[in-house]
């Protein structure tokens, strides 16, 4: 079996179902009443298109591991918008309007960063990066699901809320199908990056927690941007991990980030709930 062609199609089924998912369940009239809240907004586009990529940059230049597993730290920095953001900030009782809008423009606003940052900070001397391939694969699997979800939304709400259930079942086990098949075919990876990329990984998701909490306006919004910033979009990472850059070592650097991710923000997702809604009661 071509386990290689099982992995790039989990990918694609990942990145296309997850976003068409999140274009189904949204309104169109929740986004233009969070847009309207210009200085949130302006916050959170500061702190994952400029901030997050500078800590990433300073992360492998500081622990200087290995380029193939800085490139899949850069890679995780230049991607935002992870969908599952929305879910964490509802988790965590923060403002879910808020999150999900800013989950939308940071997915368009990664047609522009993932080929600046990945060109400007993240490639290493002399490595060619095929912008235009880049710019397709993000176009095709990330930003036509999601506009093709929200119009489907748009015509037929009722119908798109129960089809947004499906697709979101199907994004997560595509996504516990590929973590199991990576760490089978590639877990001896993981072992050989050495400690560096794993320690410097979980430094990246608990700083860009911090970010979020600093950088907040409300209440709701603090716990909405925390959650947002450190979901980073794993599935447009994986997804051009395994089109573009499909070196283990970059590969495994994304999925390293994305075991600590769940292991660390998910958790904290709940106890932050937990604790909006004693101090509510209270």
């Amino acid at each position: 079996m071509n386990w290689e062609l099982l992995q790039n199609g989990l990918v694609i089924a990942l990145n296309g179902s997850a976003m068409l998912a999140m274009g189904l369940a949204l309104p169109v009239s929740s986004v233009l009443h969070s847009v309207r809240e210009i200085s949130p907004l302006i916050r959170g586009l500061i702190v994952n298109l400029l901030i997050t990529p500078l800590i990433a940059w300073l992360l492998t230049y500081g622990f200087q591991f290995s380029a193939a597993a800085a490139l899949g730290l850069m890679i995780c920095a230049a991607a935002p918008g992870g969908n599952t953001g929305p879910l964490l900030s509802s988790n965590a009782k923060g403002n879910l309007a808020y999150a999900v809008t800013q989950v939308i423009i940071l997915s368009f606003a990664s047609l522009i960063t993932v080929p600046l940052f990945l060109e400007l900070l993240g490639t290493g001397e002399g490595m060619d990066i095929p912008v235009l391939r880049i710019l397709t694969l993000i176009g095709l699997f990330h930003i036509f699901p999601l506009v093709l979800g929200m119009l489907g939304h748009h015509w037929k709400p009722g119908l798109a809320h129960s089809w947004s259930r499906y697709f979101r079942i199907l994004a997560n086990v595509c996504l516990v199908a590929l973590t199991v098949l990576l760490l089978w075919l590639k877990g001896e990876t993981l072992i050989a990056n050495g400690w560096k990329p794993a320690l410097a990984m979980g430094i990246f998701v608990i700083a860009l927690l911090l970010l979020g909490f600093a950088a907040g306006k409300s209440p709701g919004h603090i716990r909405s941007l925390s959650m947002t910033t450190s979901t980073r979009n794993l599935s447009l990472s994986l997804l051009l991990g395994a089109q573009v850059f499909p070196e283990p070592g970059t590969m495994m650097a994304i999925l390293t980030y994305g075991l600590l991710w769940v292991c660390i923000t998910v958790p904290l997702s709940f106890w932050l709930g937990s604790r909006a809604a004693s101090s509510a009661q209270g």
